[in-house]
């Protein structure tokens, strides 16, 4: 196979321009990113929300199959952006574009996969919640369509991930902010109907959704075609399985610390199913407010990532610490912000997506309780992310692992048990609390380390 290597063009030196403007910028694009993809799911449940408390909590039982299936994805993305990283840090972009041709071709054989398997087995995941027999037929309604759009989730998440690996932050956000106002568009048009286009209800976000989905992933692999150009379609099959391996093992205990998120949403979700329909929903709007208010940390660790990971194979080990120290006192910052947003416009907030005043009580206390946490949450984010980013993906694998069977399990059990559904909200304040303490004396670690080397 030959190709020609391109011009990359990046924005920034990673390498070289100054620390705080480069996370700040490209942060900042990624921000708008990643909130395209919350907005994405705030409109499904924004629209949804207006045909009835059954529709909404239907919505909230997709949300840990949904998550847990972007969860593969990422952890896939975060392999491909630490190796394609070091590659350009130690040899510049000579290697780079046989790279991403075998990257891609990988990612859709994976896709397939995963969305092959969900279709075999999408019953025996459903009968893991107690579904009241009404919201089950909602939900069965919308899985029907939702589950062709799984190839074009995973995808997407791939090609994003390949592109911000060499700097461009730029199209992924394109691709997903063109995909989030395409589904905020025909989101009404499908569930209420609009001319000649029939009211199809809960089945009419799935439909929107899926068209959303693939206009964003065209747009991606024009991006990436753009980036590459292929001369070859023969494959070294050698140099493909060679490639698997490297990429593997970051991948694969980065996709563990990722599953846990939905491991986690689907043990809340089951205990707060046990209360009532209400607390369901109303457990389904604040979860996607929290998604879209955490999106900043998610946004820094990302640029993150290839950041350390250039400067790793530069051996600019000092710009790693400076890094750190820039990111920790941010999460900080933006926690506190959080928590004094939602004690002020919490309510008004929720509001917008249910006139039910138990939901509304409900979210705004969970948000009240849990933002306290915020803070010590992004300290967690972020050295999950270093040890990814320094080829230590066991210890970031055993710290999330750690976080989720050993403190919010356990603390999240003994909240319901003992104090209701309002326990589960402190469990999870004195879950991330905790966790978020625990990441905060290996960051500190990190940073010692890279400032002496």
């Amino acid at each position: 196979m030959v190709l020609r290597p391109p011009s990359w063009n990046l924005s920034m030196n990673l390498i070289e321009d100054k620390i705080s403007h480069i996370l700040i910028k490209q942060a900042s694009v990624m921000v708008f990113g990643l909130l395209s993809v919350v907005i994405f799911n705030l409109a499904d449940a924004f629209y949804v929300s207006k045909l009835g408390v059954d529709h909404l909590a239907a919505l909230g039982y997709v949300l840990p199959i949904a998550t847990f299936i972007m969860s593969l994805a990422l952890g896939f993305g975060i392999g491909v952006t630490a190796y394609v990283g070091r590659k350009v840090g130690e040899s510049g972009n000579s290697e780079v574009g046989t790279v991403i041709y075998y990257i891609f071709i990988w990612g859709v054989i994976f896709a397939v996969a995963i969305n092959l398997l969900f279709i075999v087995f999408k019953n025996l995941i459903f009968n893991l919640f107690d579904i009241d027999a009404d919201v089950l037929v909602l939900v069965e309604k919308y899985i029907d369509t939702w589950q062709w759009s799984i190839i074009f989730i995973i995808l997407p998440v791939v090609g994003n991930h390949i592109l911000r690996a060499l700097g461009d932050v730029r199209s992924p956000f394109l691709n997903l902010f063109a995909a989030s106002l395409i589904n905020i568009i025909l989101d009404p048009v499908f569930i209420f109907g609009w001319k000649f286009v029939p009211a199809f209800s809960i089945h009419g976000a799935a439909i929107a959704s899926l068209i959303a989905r693939i206009i964003g992933f065209l747009i991606c692999l024009y991006a990436i075609k753009k980036k590459v150009k292929i001369l070859s379609l023969r494959i070294d099959y050698t140099c493909f399985y060679a490639l698997i391996k490297n990429i593997s093992h970051i991948w694969g205990p980065a996709t563990v610390v990722l599953l846990l998120v939905p491991v986690g949403l689907t043990i809340i979700t089951k205990l707060v199913s046990g209360y009532s329909v209400q607390a369901v929903a109303a457990f389904t709007i604040s979860i996607r407010i929290q998604y879209f208010a955490l999106t900043v940390y998610d946004a820094l660790a990302s640029v993150l990532v290839p950041f350390i990971s250039q400067n790793l194979g530069a051996k600019k080990y000092n710009r790693i610490a400076e890094s750190l120290v820039f990111s920790k006192n941010f999460a900080y910052l933006w926690g506190g912000s959080l928590f004094v947003l939602f004690i002020l416009f919490g309510r008004p907030l929720v509001c917008l997506f249910s006139s039910s005043e138990e939901i509304v009580s409900l979210s705004v206390l969970y948000l009240k309780i849990v933002s306290l946490s915020y803070g010590l949450y992004g300290l967690m984010t972020i050295t999950v992310a270093t040890f990814n980013a320094v080829k230590k993906p066991l210890l970031s694998a055993g710290l999330a692992l750690s976080s989720t069977f050993l403190i919010s399990i356990p603390f999240l059990y003994i909240g319901s048990s003992f104090y209701n559904l309002q326990g589960i909200y402190v469990a999870l304040f004195l879950a991330y609390a905790t966790s978020g303490f625990i990441a905060n004396c290996f960051l500190r670690g990190l940073i010692k380390k890279y400032q002496y080397a």
